[in-house]
């Protein structure tokens, strides 16, 4: 709901959500262990509310607040998990609590006058805070120690907590003024703090008795320390006009410093000895130059030059996270340096009553690529899978994006209001040391869709097949007495979509994907994977559908 009343606006809005486990593309199989195919069961809920008030005493100043609140839990039962055994213990139950807040509150001033220095000037603070917890409880059958080897019912719980505290300012200048050609100037500053922290926490207890059993892990442990980073930016951009605004030429230039400092912990020390912690700081100037040409009335052409620079996150430099259950471990790297990025675009876009299309072509120069959580290898010595953010010294990531869509009616009388959709993502990168392709790069894939029909129209539409090309793994093992690891494959999907107007304010939208009901995967979910692992529990839906209901008064 929305209203006003003199120089007060307002909002109010609120989400209530209810949902169950997104199904695998299998709904039968084994009910439980690691051979179960469907997805685990689970439920979950949300509520999510916003409020805005907008006061305006004047003409040349402005207040915003804007306030909203998430918060959500999810309850699974890791069927799954149930009837497995690790080190020799059996899982007899295993359920999931994950519990999720989070809150922010802005503040905007907004003054609207000229003056020599600027038109108008945008002053913005903010906040937020974010509460992340997950709540493991398994009931387990087995020995408690290797000098006593009489099985036993065991209660096992873990915790995991992240809490996330945000805080920053922006400062905004706008200037429009005429010199050589029309500008129209925008400069500033921002600055943020950002504090994070985790906590886990387990307990294993004689079912019986409530008698507590040693742990393998210390409790409370933490999977980074305790930190806090600072960035601050100061940034100016311009945008002038030429040639009646047919050519319009964007400079710009920022400067970013980031530090990361991590407190003394002593629960991260005492929960990965050894590790040691490193803090980080770096600073940047970046710079930007894009241009647009129009050609003709109905022809765009844009080019455009952007530098980037991105800091290691605080998790990939100190981190310290194994998971015996899963066959994992993640490992820090303090030596990360920043990532760079010199980035080149070209492209078309052309409008006339036929025909709306546009292609791109993009290349990426990077220095010190960070791919967060790349596969180290199996190490053989702890049975582990070994995780290990890394800088990849040279690495080109480049390719294409192209969209037409041509209204088949302005050509032929017959076929009013028919309409085709094509669409086209390429992507290739390579590590220029190797030669080999990031794993973490989506494959290329293609859409083409025929529809009849347009939103504003009483019904609509569209018929939409999707293609995806093979995800190819880059680091199989060399050693035959190694598993494999998995590549999925390349698929074509089909789906139908459209709508159907009720009444003038009511309109029912429909979708019906995956028509065929074909078994997908996504690549990039599923790296890491062994092909004598079950990966049916990683599939993506079946065929599935939509349905939604909209009213507007």
């Amino acid at each position: 709901m929305a209203g006003y009343a003199g120089d007060w606006q307002w909002l109010l809005s609120g989400t209530e959500r209810q949902g169950h486990e997104i199904e695998s593309f299998y709904t039968k199989g084994p009910e439980t262990g690691s051979e179960r195919v469907a997805a685990d069961p689970q439920e979950s809920t949300s509520t999510s509310g916003q409020i805005k008030l907008i006061y305006t005493p004047s003409e040349h100043h402005r207040l915003m607040l804007i306030a909203d609140m998430l918060n959500g839990s999810t309850q699974t039962d890791v069927q799954s998990s149930v009837d497995t055994l690790v080190r020799g213990v059996l899982i007899t139950e295993s359920l999931g609590d994950d519990e999720r807040e989070r809150s922010r509150i802005q503040l905007n001033y907004e003054y609207d006058n000229e003056h020599t220095l600027f038109d108008k000037f945008l002053l913005r603070g903010f906040m937020q805070e974010t509460d992340t917890l997950q709540n493991t409880k398994e009931e387990r059958f087995g020995a408690v120690s290797r000098t006593d080897p009489t099985p036993i019912a065991l209660d096992r719980t873990r915790s995991s907590r992240f809490e996330q505290r945000i805080r920053g300012g922006i400062l905004q200048f706008d200037k429009s003024f005429s010199g050589w050609g029309e500008h129209y100037l925008i400069y500033g500053s921002e600055l943020q703090f950002t504090e994070s922290t985790s906590l886990r926490e387990g307990a294993t207890f004689v079912t019986e008795t409530g008698v507590q059993v040693p742990e393998f892990t210390a409790f409370p442990a933490r999977d980074f320390p305790e930190s806090e980073a600072r960035e601050l930016s100061f940034f100016v951009q311009d945008e002038i006009r030429f040639l009646d605004g047919k050519l319009t030429v964007s400079p710009g230039v920022r400067y970013d410093e980031f530090t990361l400092s991590p407190r003394e912990d002593a629960l991260f020390a005492a929960a990965n000895p050894g590790v040691e912690t490193a803090s980080f700081d770096d600073s940047e100037v970046s710079a930007k130059l894009g241009t647009l040409y129009k050609l003709t009335d109905g022809l765009t052409m844009w080019l455009q030059y952007a530098e980037g620079f991105r800091i290691p996150p605080f998790d990939d430099i100190n981190v310290g996270f194994t998971n015996f259950a899963g066959g994992y471990t993640s490992l820090a790297n303090p030596d990360l340096e920043p990532e760079q990025v010199k980035s080149y675009e070209v492209g078309l876009r052309g409008v006339n009553a036929e025909v709306d299309w546009s292609v791109s072509y993009y290349h990426n120069d990077y220095d010190n690529f960070i791919e967060s959580l790349s596969m180290v290898g199996f190490n053989p010595s702890t049975g582990l899978v070994e995780f290990q953010a890394k800088n990849l010294s040279e690495v080109t990531i480049e390719g294409i994006d192209a969209r037409a869509t041509w209204f088949l009616g302005e050509r032929f009388d017959a076929l009013e209001g028919v309409r085709i959709n094509t669409a086209i993502t390429w992507l290739t990168s390579k590590n220029e040391a190797t030669g080999e392709e990031l794993e973490s790069i989506l494959p290329p894939q293609a859409v083409l869709g025929i529809g009849y029909g347009m939103p504003e129209d009483p019904w609509s539409l569209e018929f939409v097949a999707t293609a995806v090309e093979r995800f190819d793994s880059q680091q199989q093992p060399t050693n035959e007495d190694v598993p494999r690891f998995f590549e999925a494959p390349g698929y074509v999907t089909f789906d139908l979509l459209g709508h159907v107007r009720l009444a003038e304010a009511l309109n029912v939208n429909y979708g019906i994907f995956n028509i065929t009901d074909k078994e997908t995967w996504i690549g990039t979910e599923i790296r890491g994977r062994t092909e004598n692992e079950n990966l049916g529990r990683f599939t993506a839906p079946g065929r599935n559908f939509t349905v939604s209901l909209n009213y507007q008064f």
